[in-house]
């Protein structure tokens, strides 16, 4: 090697290593306790040490009471000891404090706030901290009571950390907004994270985040400005312009331990006006209320759409104790939603809606994709899809299950050109039960689909359709509808419309294909083999509709004599497996076209793709070989 190049590398090496020891040498560890917490802090908790300076470490130790601290320069905060317990205080890092990171620290905070902003810990205009490996306790009465607040703050990682907080919320939430920012007005909140004013790229992963509260009444005010409601309560909060944040791998539990007003509810996660391309991913979402509980909700504002949002992959279980449960909602001023890979579920008492668009022109709410959930709703009237004035959107490949005494599969109303395709859909009824009030415009029935008024163009194709209800489908003044090749599994003596003179004019009602169960059935019997999805002789496989085949005729009219199936256990995954062949529920499958495919090509691909592996694997050897040698005699040859 010539002689610059060798004295070039060893430059470059000292002064790496000169640089390295510089770093490490300027950060200094400050033990912070109780006692010492003057020397370094004033009465309001700002810093007025001046040998405190940047990259330093805050090592709490012991109790901190009644402490406060304001953090304007990038620090780490944490306790080595593990044993930093801070007692009715808060953090609050600042715009100059970005970049600190506060981690292994215990807050017990009652009743006490800090100078700037609610909540325990706040990331004010700071942006790159880390929150992580924290147990955050906050309990507020009479006042708003925040775990974790972000106010315009941005590539934060909140990570690991138990988040419980509790507040009364009292009164009614108000809607009043302060210095036109869609601050939630008047009312007291609680909130397990609130992220808000363009607070975006986040990052929240694998924490427990357990919210409690008064389930108060909601603020509706401006509802008929399609701005959504004001929640009291919510476990998780992105509001006003916060984007490209991702809550993923969360414990998501909300829960109420006090009831205010007749109109009481509790909300799991919402992100609301004009927040977009967020991303809530493998979570589990519990939220458990008293009169109304829902999940998640989606919702924009008039001039603030929130757009492009991802429901992926999560665990949404939903229960109102008195009335009313809803898994997930997406409302209005909102565009390009996908929700996908869910496991759903809703239970009430008295009416269920697991997944619930809800537009009001039929214009606000564009392009909700709603594909490979697990969904399941249960009460004594159930609409497992609702669809409220929601037009040009697709639920395809989903396990919808419906239980009640009156169940709609899917209910629309004003709701157009929608496609519904290749789901499969169980729903049980018992129209002898007595009606009860009902506050839903939807008249409540027994079927798979429920279109009425003005509920027209709508595309349902290729769905699995096990109703026991006494209507496949019940349309009311809506045209154009196309129900082509769908499966009728059982043919229970059910019929298809419930007003065929009506329906069967001004709808295209084609191809539907009845299918008896066996006697003495416990889940539906698959007659051809289950194993093979590929085998056309398989009445579980919808035809492809782009051959554009016609199989037979209409059949709806052979009794089956049967019991209806007995749903044990998990009802999702007992239909589901039956259904799609044995796969299970818990991992929401392919359309059967695309399982078909997907398995010609593993089958066909399979013994060619071994010499191509032994190739890769012999030449990686050999490079790695090549490597070492060539390193060996670069080492031998340098000095």
């Amino acid at each position: 090697m010539p002689k610059k190049i060798k004295i070039t590398i060893i430059i470059m090496i000292a002064l790496l290593l000169t640089y390295t020891t510089i770093g490490s040498a300027s950060a200094a560890t400050y033990k912070i306790t109780d006692k010492s917490y003057n020397d370094y802090f004033d009465e309001s908790g700002y810093i007025n040490n001046t040998n405190i300076v940047k990259g330093d470490v805050l090592d709490c130790s012991g109790p901190i009471n009644n402490r406060d601290m304001y953090i304007d320069r990038p620090l780490t905060i944490t306790s080595i000891s593990k044993t930093g317990k801070i007692n009715n205080g808060t953090i609050t890092v600042l715009s100059e404090g970005s970049g600190t990171k506060i981690t292994n620290l215990f807050f017990n905070n009652t009743n006490h706030k800090g100078f700037e902003s609610p909540g325990t810990i706040v990331l004010y205009s700071a942006d790159n901290c880390t929150i992580a490996n924290n147990t955050i306790i906050t309990d507020q009465t009479g006042d708003d009571s925040y775990g974790i607040h972000l106010i315009e703050a941005s590539y934060n990682q909140i990570l690991k950390n138990n988040i419980l907080t509790t507040g009364d919320g009292t009164g009614t939430a108000t809607g009043a907004a302060v210095d036109n920012t869609g601050w939630p007005g008047n009312g007291k909140f609680t909130y397990g994270v609130f992220v808000e004013l363009k607070s975006s790229h986040n990052i929240l992963n694998s924490n427990i985040i357990h919210t409690i509260g008064n389930a108060a009444t909601v603020d509706w005010s401006g509802w008929i400005n399609e701005e959504g409601g004001i929640y009291p309560l919510v476990g998780v909060l992105i509001f006003d312009k916060s984007n490209d944040n991702t809550l993923k791998n969360n414990t998501i539990i909300t829960d109420y331990n006090q009831i205010g007003g007749v109109y009481d509810t509790i909300l799991g996660v919402q992100v609301k006006r004009g927040s977009s391309n967020n991303k809530l991913i493998d979570n589990n979402i519990t939220t458990t209320g008293h009169s109304y509980a829902y999940g998640v909700e989606i919702v924009g504002e008039p001039d603030l759409w929130s757009e492009n949002n991802t429901v992926s992959g999560n665990t949404i279980d939903t229960v109102g104790d008195s009335i009313y449960a809803n898994g997930i909602k997406v409302s209005a001023n909102t565009a390009d939603t996908l929700i996908s890979k869910n496991n759903i579920s809703a239970v009430a008492p008295t009416f269920s809606y697991a997944v619930y668009l809800e537009d009001f022109t039929g214009k606000t709410v564009k392009n909700v994709v709603v594909s490979d959930n697990n969904v399941y709703g249960k009460a004594y009237i159930t609409y497992v899809f609702e669809l409220w004035y929601a037009s040009g959107h697709t639920i395809t490949n989903n396990n919808i299950i419906g239980v009640g005494n009156y169940t709609m599969a899917i209910a629309t109303h004003e709701s157009q050109n929608n496609t519904i395709t290749f789901n499969r859909i169980f729903t049980t009824g018992d129209g002898s039960a007595p009606m009860i009030p009902n506050v839903d415009a939807i008249t409540a029935v027994n079927t798979a689909f429920k279109f009425q008024s003005n509920s027209n163009g709508n595309f349902v194709a290729h769905n699995l359709v096990m109703s026991y209800g006494e209507f496949v489908h019940a349309i009311s003044n809506s045209t154009d509808n196309t129900f082509s090749e769908n499966i009728q599994f059982p043919d229970n003596g059910n019929k298809l419309s419930d007003n065929p003179s009506f329906s069967d004019l001004v709808n295209f009602i084609l191809d539907y294909f009845g299918l008896p169960v066996p006697d003495n059935s416990t889940i539906p019997d698959n007659p051809s083999n289950p194993d093979n999805p590929s085998n056309p002789d398989n009445p579980l496989v919808p035809n492809d509709p782009s051959k554009n085949q016609t199989n037979g005729t209409t059949s709806n009219t052979t009794s089956n004599g049967g019991s209806t199936p007995s749903l044990t256990g998990n009802p999702i995954a007992a239909y589901a497996s039956s259904a799609v062949g044995g796969q299970s529920a818990s991992s929401p499958g392919e359309s059967p076209k695309a399982y078909e495919l997907s398995q010609e090509d593993s089958s066909s691909s399979s013994p060619s793709s071994l010499p191509v592996v032994a190739i890769i694997v012999c030449f990686l050897i050999l490079a790695g070989l090549l490597t070492i040698g060539f390193f060996r005699n670069s080492v031998k040859g340098f000095f």
